[in-house]
């Protein structure tokens, strides 16, 4: 974008392309009209892909390589950066350009880009058949075309030429639309053009039309009251003429007020505004700006021995990540001694957790305290669990001072008569008692403007005071270290001190935001089991002779109904292990295949060999005698190898024991469930999804948060999904004698994960083991039991994972403006169909919202239920809806469509049991009939609204009609 004033001096040749969105969203009350799209400019090449969903269109450089994604809706468009007067110095078709007889006339000093006067004929051809034909050929709807006003600098420098240069510039303008005729053309500015091309071009972008960039004051200003009245009446004339009038204004990022004012200023002229930052990499601040919900959190001690430190041995990871998750974050971790220094934080960086684990080499020290600065100063949060980082006094005292804490942030020994002086009654004394501890006493205050929640002070061997401000939140994030962080029970659990929930709303001091909810879909409960390979071919007791598979498969799988995702582990089923010998006329591939040809069971690998550990650099590969088990000279017990465990296993299995057409793309880690970033990467290169890891075993023994992980684990780039609940083997141990009961505690975990917070679905997880014993078969059968009595949703393995994965992609925008109606965007890849609010925050309004299908409440919060679009626009309101809409179902609705007195829905239902499917807002005591597949029946509403009907299994279209 070429604009020759003191305001605007983004080096745009050099980067020589932007990004420019809008978006069709009807928001009831907000700053735009109906129906008026949104801007999004954002000059970074690595351009979020949530962003290219979030907007209807958008306009990108067509760089080699990259393909538009696939459109979220028929009237989405990507446009592709066109420069009509210029050559940047990086243009990858520079030489080509000039090549064809393309003539410079001379150099732009600002962005050492050549100037090209556009009436050339070499130049128009080659603009129009070749740039332009690339472009469409590129999947692009249309193009941005920038730098026509550098025919006003060269009308000055050769006034003779004037006239030819706006000739030759609407001349090239006309032959893309000759040429072109279906696509879309924007302009950038082209004033002394513009009225005779009203009819050719779609749209005209200004920036600076009332807040600008002062580069040499490095200040956010006004623009000049000149400046504006000069371009409000050209915008008019071409608003007049038909033509979408896009204005960008620059505002600090801080500056949400006015940011937001600036923008319903330029709404109230009838244009399209954007209010963003003047590097124009991609901070929107109004009206349609990303909701920050990513957290970095950075670790990683020295490691004389040469291990790798596990972000699951992290504070971060044990206290903060799951609580976060909850709320409607994502963390992503980040090995500071082992990775390159982190960049700064981006747009949807919501901030940075600075874990307890983290040594900082003496030489990365200052850079460290610059970045943490810089990121505060950028408007990020921090957070500092567990300790401080141990830094030299002189960047101690800088951070310090930044953050305005007072002390010497330095442990204190010798501390005499310490008592508690602060605690908040609600929010300390969560999990363990807080009682004053002399040791790992530190000489910290909190900001001056802080909430403390736990303080504590004594003397110091000297007698002068000392206060430890241990948990607090500030403006900047806030700080929970031990020994008031956590304690230890006496089975070396960790016990929260402050609720750690609390703690972390106060650190964001943010509205809610609508949480991607994994644990319920439809309003209830998700439900999904899976098995790991183990004791597959074991011999049970609970049928003499039999192997434990088969009895799983006849008395568990066949005998509940359920869905399930079963998983082999391939070298005892080919044969290959020494572990098992078939009998006479036995067959182990033709069991595998009985078990995976079953309608209920979705296939997984649980690897080749089962490794018991996946990396040797991990510290708990010292627990284990072999990685795995023993296969042979073939395969030498002790070193594994990736392809063979990941990709090979689920080749063979998926070839030879799958019957045709039945898919397997599920890979179940094994043995510590710890995968390598390069195992997990191996995995996502595959075309896998991955599951298992994590500890969540919380019972009423040990009700410890801690004990319940989170649901992904994220570092390196990859991502581990972890099981939601633990399998038999942890709950047996648990014990500590010989019996194999110990499952039937998993029911305590399914209760306290669900109050008073719903953290966890429902997942029955075990192994075919369960079978081998009377005792454990049956706590089985009374976990499955149990399971079969809730109201739950159940689903395949695959599609929690699904689920999850989508959770932690979201990118939720907000369009609210000025406190009126709360309006969000959220962008996913359509399986994450669940969005979590408090019950404060308000009720869909169904009757603008887009992608919703209805809501139901639990507890305290109110769990809203999308579509499966991938572009979902969730509008809120002070009061319930009126029209018809899905309460819940534990069958999945695919789809609904509702009409005057009619209800059309697309149901699946996974299991051998009918299952509820409960509408309301319906009129009390109507009746309607419903015609549920084959099935007809009249069916009376009740006094509150409601219908509800069982959908028989399987997939069926139900229609619903008032009688």
């Amino acid at each position: 974008m070429y604009l020759q004033n003191k305001y605007r001096k983004v080096t745009r040749q050099t980067i020589y392309f932007f990004v420019l969105c809008w978006l069709n969203i009807c928001i009831h009350n907000s700053i735009q009209a109906e129906n008026v799209p949104t801007l999004y400019i954002n000059y970074s090449r690595d351009i979020p892909q949530n962003d290219l969903l979030a907007y209807d269109v958008c306009i990108l450089a067509p760089v080699p390589g990259f393909i538009p994604p696939q459109k979220v809706s028929p009237s989405q468009q990507f446009l592709g950066y066109l420069s009509v007067c210029e050559i940047a110095p990086d243009a990858i078709y520079r030489d080509e350009a000039f090549a064809a007889g393309t003539v410079s006339i001379g150099k732009n000093n600002t962005w050492k880009s050549d100037f090209i006067e556009p009436q050339q004929k070499a130049w128009q051809d080659f603009v129009v058949n070749q740039l332009a034909q690339r472009i469409l050929k590129s999947g692009f709807d249309g193009f941005f075309l920038d730098t026509p006003e550098s025919v006003e600098y060269l009308a000055e420098l050769y006034p003779e030429k004037r006239q030819s240069y706006y000739d030759g510039l609407e001349s090239l303008v006309k032959r893309l639309r000759e040429h072109y005729p279906k696509a879309k053309i924007v302009m950038n500015r082209g004033f002394s053009v513009l009225p005779k091309l009203y009819t050719t071009v779609d749209g005209v972008l200004v920036e600076s039309l009332f807040r600008a960039y002062d580069y040499d004051k490095k200040a956010y200003i006004p623009t000049p009251t000149t400046d504006t009245d000069f371009l409000l009446p050209k915008l008019h004339s071409a608003k007049k003429a038909g033509l979408q009038i896009y204005v960008t204004d620059f505002v600090a990022p801080q500056a949400t007020t006015l940011a937001q004012s600036t923008a319903e200023r330029i709404t109230n002229e009838g244009f399209i505004p954007l209010i963003t930052t003047y590097d124009l990499m991609g901070t929107i601040i109004a009206p349609l700006r990303t909701e920050p919900r990513r957290w970095l959190s950075l670790y990683g001690a020295f490691q004389k021995d040469g291990s790798l430190d596990w972000p699951e041995d992290t504070d971060a990871f044990t206290c903060l990540q799951m609580p976060l998750e909850y709320l409607g974050y994502e963390v992503r971790h980040h090995n500071l001694n082992t990775e390159d220094f982190p960049e700064p934080l981006g747009n949807n960086d919501c901030g940075v957790i600075i874990d307890s684990n983290l040594d900082i080499p003496v030489n990365q020290q200052i850079k460290f305290v610059d970045w943490l600065i810089d990121q505060k100063n950028n408007g990020k949060k921090i957070i500092f669990i567990g300790a401080l980082p141990n830094l030299s006094d002189h960047e101690t005292k800088r951070l310090a001072t930044a953050l305005d804490m007072k002390g010497s942030l330095r442990s204190v020994s010798g501390m005499r008569n310490v008592r508690i002086l602060k605690k908040d009654t609600k929010l300390s004394g969560f999990e363990a008692p807080l009682i004053p501890r002399p040791n790992d006493f530190s000489d910290i205050q909190a900001p001056a403007n802080a909430t403390v929640f736990i303080s504590a002070g004594g003397e110091c061997e000297t007698g002068e005071p000392c206060v430890f401000d241990a948990v607090f939140t500030a403006d900047w994030g806030g700080l929970a270290i031990d020994p008031y962080l956590t304690t230890l029970d006496p089975e070396k659990c960790a016990m929260l001190i402050p609720n750690i929930f609390s703690f972390l709303e106060g650190c964001l001091n943010r509205s809610p935001i609508p949480a991607p909810d994994a644990t319920t879909r439809q309003g209830r409960r998700i439900y999904f089991s899976h098995i790991d390979g183990d004791g597959f071919l074991n011999f049970s007791e609970i049928e003499k002779g039999k192997r434990s598979g088969a009895v799983i498969l006849d008395k568990i799988i066949n005998a509940y109904g359920l869905p399930i995702t079963a998983s082999l582990i391939e070298s005892e089923v080919n044969g290959e292990s020494k572990i098992y010998q078939p009998r006479e006329g036995e067959s182990f591939t033709d069991l595998g295949r009985k078990l995976m040809a079953h309608p209920l069971v979705e296939s997984a690998s649980h690897t080749y060999s089962h490794p018991f550990f996946w990396s040797k650099e991990d510290r708990t590969s010292r627990n284990y005698k072999a990685q795995s088990i023993n296969i042979g000279p073939e395969y030498h017990t002790g070193s594994i190898e990736l392809k063979r465990e990941i990709v090979d296993s689920v080749r063979n299995i998926r070839e030879q024991f799958n019957p045709p057409g039945k898919e397997l793309r599920v890979l179940f880690w094994s043995g510590n469930c710890r995968a390598s970033p390069q195992a997990l990467k191996m995995c996502r290169e595959a075309g896998l999804i991955n599951l298992n890891g994590g500890l969540t075993t919380i019972t009423r023994l040990a009700p410890f948060l801690s004990l319940v992980s989170p649901r992904s684990l994220q570092w390196h780039g990859e991502t581990q999904i972890y099981t939601p609940m633990q399998n038999e083997n942890l709950f047996n141990n648990a014990l500590g004698n010989d019996r194999f009961g110990g499952y039937t505690n998993v029911i305590q975990t399914f209760k306290m994960t669900d109050e008073p917070r719903r953290l966890k679905p429902l997942n029955a997880y075990y192994h075919f083991y369960s079978a081998d014993r009377f005792d454990a078969f049956t706590a089985l059968k009374r976990v499955m039991d149990y399971c079969l009595k809730q109201p739950m949703h159940p689903m395949r393995a695959s599609e929690y994972v699904d689920i999850a994965n989508d959770c932690t992609k979201a990118g939720i925008y907000n369009n609210t403006t000025n406190g009126k109606q709360k309006s969000y965007i959220i962008v996913n890849g359509g399986y994450a169909q669940t969005l979590r609010l408090p019950k404060s925050a308000g009720y869909p309004d169904l009757s603008i919202s887009n992608g919703v299908l209805g809501y139901d409440e639990y507890l305290d919060s109110r769990y809203i239920h999308t579509d499966g679009s991938r572009r979902v626009v969730l509008t809120l309101t002070d009061t319930p809806p009126i029209k018809p809409y899905l309460k819940n179902s534990r069958a999945f609705v695919k789809t609904m469509s509702v009409s005057k007195d009619t209800i059309a829905l697309t149901i699946h239902n996974p299991t051998l049991h009918p299952l509820a499917v409960t509408l309301a807002g319906l009129n009390a005591n109507s009746r309607w009939l419903v015609k549920n597949g084959a099935i007809e029946s009249i069916i009376n509403v009740d006094t509150n609204g409601l219908l509800t009907f069982d959908a028989p299994p399987g997939e069926h279209t139900a229609r619903i009609e008032k009688k």
